[in-house]
């Protein structure tokens, strides 16, 4: 009987397998010690990238992982090309929560909401916010799309409704749908030189850990602000302290921080104008439907024979 290893007992998945794969065996990877033996045979795994290892080490017949998160910068890549196995991701099951969440921010921002609950917690009634930047509008202004994937076009067809200005960067410089002009990595001062809003939502990969310092804050507008909601790691953190100090920048929404969680001694817990998340900006109570979707259509693909190729990575480009 072929096998396949789910890395938590999700009803709606159970549900799922059963209905395609009638045939197979599903082993749920909770109780470790109990299912080691079955695992040894198992062909797909299914989970969270943290349980890649452990799986690894006992499947010795695996072939494909889905894995259900959209970032893989922690996955041993390494032994998973040496073995030949398929890794696909979750990549495409935040396109509407992060978005959101980057919009908020925005508005936020521009509208002074955040300083605006500040004064309400403190029974303040407060007209003027000029010292601060002022309440702004993201109409007609222009946002800066690093790392323009799945999130980052949704995004900026959401922008659109505002009448903004879309600018994109990612590494092949390929247009996308929704994006006035898009520019390859070489391009990337440019594009921070003429944002609003720059947004960073780069996966973290060995181009680009550590991509924005503070030669990149420095090209950007002094009335800027910076959205991180990719990877933290691509980030320079005491580089965003620095930029928020001598008003290289004007604001920064952080849900993504190098290290997490943030240091409780950090500068940035204290700045006005920075607003600092969990790495929370994708969840969503249709993550689950999401990402079972993308599985649902590697599985019919796999079990034809064929490579399951919805978000397959790519080992070198590390996403």
């Amino acid at each position: 009987m072929r096998k396949i290893i789910i890395a938590d007992n999700v009803p709606k998945l159970i549900e799922e397998l059963h209905s395609k794969l009638p045939d197979w065996e599903t082993i749920v990877c909770e109780d470790r010690n109990r299912h080691l033996p079955q695992m040894k045979e198992a062909e797909i795994f299914i989970g969270w990238g943290d349980k890649i290892p452990f799986v690894l080490e006992y499947a010795e017949n695996l072939k494909w992982i889905q894995c259900m998160s959209a970032g893989v910068d922690s996955v041993p890549f390494a032994r998973l090309r040496e073995r030949g196995i398929f890794l696909t991701t979750a990549s495409g099951v935040h396109a509407n929560s992060i978005s959101e969440t980057v919009l908020g921010i925005m508005m936020a921002f521009s509208r002074q909401l955040f300083n605006i609950h500040i004064d309400q917690m403190n029974k303040r009634w407060n007209h003027d916010y000029s010292d601060i930047g002022g309440l702004t509008e993201i109409h007609d202004k222009t946002i800066g799309i690093v790392g323009a994937g799945a999130i980052g076009v949704e995004l900026a067809r959401l922008a659109k409704a505002f009448n903004m200005r879309t600018l994109g960067c990612r590494r092949s410089g390929k247009d996308a749908p929704h994006i006035d002009k898009m520019v390859d990595t070489a391009g990337l001062h440019t594009l921070l030189a003429e944002s609003d809003y720059v947004v960073n939502i780069l996966p973290g990969t060995d181009e680009t850990v550590g991509l924005f310092g503070d030669a990149e804050f420095a090209a950007m507008k002094n009335t800027a602000v910076y959205i991180a909601v990719g990877r933290g790691n691509t980030t320079n953190t005491d580089a965003v302290v620095r930029a928020m100090e001598t008003g290289a920048i004007a604001g920064a929404g952080l849900d993504v921080v190098d290290p997490e969680p943030l240091p409780a001694d950090s500068p940035l817990w204290g700045m006005r104008n920075v607003y600092i998340g969990s790495h929370n900006a994708g969840g969503t109570d249709r993550y689950m439907e999401r990402g079972l979707a993308i599985f649902s259509e590697n599985l019919s693909a796999y079990t034809a024979g064929k490579t399951p190729g919805l978000n397959l990575v790519d080992y070198d480009l590390q996403y």
